[in-house]
């Protein structure tokens, strides 16, 4: 069994990396994704037999059929559960019709695949980085005058099927297969 996840790569913007990079001064109660692990999760697998990988590769071309590359705007900066309780920071991502879309053509396929999809509303987000302690109690209003409401725009232009697997500093990822649309 493996733990995966199918997710739309993101290119760090000029702007999310001043964002991460103040993160990062913040001191080590926040791990701050590095750039080329930044993504927006479409749906989230959970644990996943080996021999169904490949089932799932056809089931996101079948997804992605007749889906074109989305041009995304990122911002401005939110955060789960809260703003004021951050535990996860994260840039928002519009528009999200076209990834709404693609989430419910996605949970739909996995589901006729016998995988039990989360069944919380989907909000189209980029994690920028997770809090592992309290942060003083100004932090949100520090964050957002360190954050730009426009943080750039990316193109999405390749869905992946992703595993991911426990290390020391957080999650490692590997491409297990990768889709264009």
């Amino acid at each position: 069994m493996i733990r995966s996840f199918i997710a739309l790569p993101v290119v760090a913007t000029s702007e999310i990396a001043k964002v991460s990079k103040w993160l990062k001064s913040q001191g080590d109660g926040i791990r701050v994704l590095p750039p080329e692990e930044l993504h927006l999760t479409v749906c989230f697998v959970g644990e996943t037999p080996w021999e169904l990988t490949s089932s799932i590769g056809n089931a996101i071309e079948e997804a992605i059929s007749g889906m074109t590359a989305i041009s995304a705007q990122l911002g401005p900066i939110g955060a789960f559960p809260n703003l004021n309780q951050p535990r996860v920071i994260w840039a928002d991502v519009t528009p999200k019709e076209p990834l709404a879309e693609l989430h419910d053509r996605l949970t739909d396929r996995l589901e006729n695949l016998g995988f039990r999809m989360e069944q919380r509303g989907y909000i189209p987000h980029v994690t920028l980085a997770r809090v592992k302690r309290e942060l003083p109690e100004d932090f949100s209003e520090q964050l957002l005058r360190h954050s730009p409401a426009d943080l750039g725009t990316v193109q999405l232009d390749n869905v992946v099927l992703f595993e991911s697997q426990p290390g020391r500093a957080g999650p490692d990822y590997r491409v297990l297969t990768e889709h264009y649309l």
